[in-house]
């Protein structure tokens, strides 16, 4: 394959050719994301290791993974084959968010039980993982559709959470070290 765009993503346009996705990847986005995750993920590591806050380790995981995502997606803007591996950040978030409600004894102000969080958005990605494993190019997109909708219904619960707890006096007299 040449280095020309044309050349190297020929079946981008042709609806009869089974391809990822139809677009092409930004190497020089890839690489910025590499060095942001790199620097934050090792920025992680002191608080971890010297504060002792082992439940931040889930940060550590997915900032390596995602990483090896942005890897992979710089590997997938010369040859889209070379995927690397998904991005699974997210899961982490879950449970921190379910951490943080249980410590602040504020469940009724989440919209989600805070020891279903992390079952209910991990089922959601797993979901979405598996229908992105699947063949054929419409089943990806579903599976996108899926993980785009479960990320959606998240960003909702936790703004949500912030919103309605900030608004309590325990919020004020609360203090998260």
């Amino acid at each position: 394959m040449s280095g020309n765009d044309g050349e190297r993503h020929l079946a981008l346009d042709d609806p009869d050719v089974y391809v990822f996705y139809r677009y092409h990847p930004s190497l020089a986005a890839a690489v910025v994301f590499i060095v942001a995750f790199f620097l934050l993920t090792l920025a992680y590591c002191y608080p971890v290791v010297r504060r002792r806050m082992w439940y931040l380790t889930p940060f550590l995981v997915g900032g390596i993974c995602e990483i090896l995502g942005y890897v992979g997606r710089s590997l997938s803007s010369h040859y889209q084959w070379q995927l690397g591996l998904p991005p699974l950040y997210a899961a982490s978030i879950y449970m921190i968010l379910g951490r943080l409600i249980r410590v602040l004894e504020a469940s009724k102000y989440a919209i989600v039980k805070p020891r279903l969080i992390t079952k209910v958005f991990v089922f959601g990605d797993v979901v979405s993982l598996l229908c992105q494993c699947g063949v054929g190019e419409k089943i990806i997109v579903v599976g996108l559709s899926v993980q785009l909708a479960w990320f959606g219904f998240f960003t909702i619960t936790g703004p949500r959470f912030h919103f309605l707890y900030g608004k309590t006096p325990e919020a004020e007299e609360t203090h998260i070290p």
